[in-house]
C-alpha cells in the first residue's frame, strides 16, 4: 500500500483572515499537491508539496478580490508552495505533529513550522492547522488603499483532505 496521498482540491481549503483599519477581511482559497509518509515511521519518511494558488483567492466581493490580488501582484506571483522537509510527532492519539518546511513565494524561501492535527485511515488523510502569518516575513507588503490598511499579521486556517494513492 502506498504511503502517498493526493490532496483533494475540492475538499481542502485555506482561509485567511486579515485585520484592517476599516474592517476585517476573509478570503478562501484552494490547496493541491501531494503528501507522503509511513505512519509507523513518520519522522523518517514525511515529505510533500502543498500548492496554494494565490490567484484563486476569493475575498467575498469582486471589487475587494480584484484590489487585493492586484496589490499581491498575482500576475507575477500566482502560486505559493510549501515544501515539507520533516515532521516531529507530538502525539499519535490523536495525531499531533510539528511540520517543518519552507514556504516558497515571491522568489523567496522562508523556513516555516506549523503544528497540525489530523486523522487518517486506509484511504483518507484529514489534517488541520491554524497559525498566524507575518506578511512582511514572506516578502509581502500588507495591502493598503487610502484609509484602508491591512495589518502585518494574518490568521491562517487550513484543512487538507487527501486520498491515498494506489
Amino acid at each position: 500500500m502506498s504511503n502517498a496521498w493526493t490532496i483533494d482540491k475540492s475538499r481542502s481549503a485555506i482561509h485567511v483572515k486579515a485585520r484592517s483599519t476599516l474592517h476585517d477581511s476573509k478570503s478562501v482559497g484552494t490547496l493541491s499537491g501531494t503528501v507522503s509518509g509511513d505512519p509507523d515511521a513518520l519522522e523518517a519518511t514525511a515529505g510533500g508539496v502543498v500548492d496554494i494558488p494565490i490567484a484563486d483567492f476569493d475575498f467575498g466581493n469582486r471589487l475587494q478580490t480584484s484590489a487585493v490580488l492586484g496589490k499581491l501582484d498575482v500576475d507575477k506571483y500566482p502560486l505559493a508552495r510549501f515544501r515539507v522537509d520533516g515532521v516531529r510527532v507530538l502525539s499519535k492519539s490523536p495525531w499531533r505533529v510539528q511540520i517543518l518546511g519552507k514556504l516558497d513565494y515571491r522568489n523567496r524561501q522562508t523556513p516555516f513550522e506549523v503544528e497540525a492535527t489530523g486523522r487518517f485511515d486506509e484511504r483518507t488523510l484529514d489534517a488541520r492547522a491554524s497559525f498566524p502569518l507575518n506578511l512582511p516575513s514572506i516578502g509581502v507588503k500588507p495591502p493598503s488603499l487610502l484609509f484602508f490598511k491591512v495589518a502585518d499579521d494574518v490568521q491562517v486556517d487550513l484543512q487538507i483532505v487527501a486520498t491515498r494513492q494506489a
